[in-house]
């Protein structure tokens, strides 16, 4: 009788550890994601860049912007979670979509210089 209690006992505590480790490594993934898009859109503020953030709900609207910026394989793509690196009239620039948040947002980041090549580095 003791040793079912016993095991019962390190079962459950087994399977509330690994829900625990679970949660721990998804929250320091999305921390981890969040803490790379600010760096990239807080840094080198005087470097010549533009920051477009748009509503990832209005879809038609947001298509009819990225469409600007992006090929409709690129729009697709960013959709599908993918980042997109991309040049547009001589600039480097990231686009992002950030479906995790309440917000659903697209970031788009464009600049005039080569610090667009750091965002390619620091995105991979």
């Amino acid at each position: 009788m003791y040793a079912a209690v016993a095991i019962g006992v390190i079962a459950l505590v087994s399977c509330l550890f690994y829900f625990l480790m679970v949660y721990h490594i998804d929250h320091l993934y999305f921390s981890s994601q969040q803490q790379r898009i600010e760096e990239v859109v807080d840094s080198h503020p005087a470097a010549g860049e533009k920051k477009l953030v748009l509503d990832a709900k209005d879809k038609p609207e947001t298509r009819k912007v990225l469409s600007r910026y992006l090929s409709d394989s690129q729009i697709e793509d960013l959709f599908s979670g993918k980042m997109i690196h991309f040049k547009h009239a001589g600039e480097f620039g990231t686009a992002l979509y950030s479906p995790e948040d309440q917000d659903k947002q697209i970031v788009l980041l464009l600049s005039e210089n080569t610090y667009g090549k750091g965002i390619r580095k620091r995105f991979g």
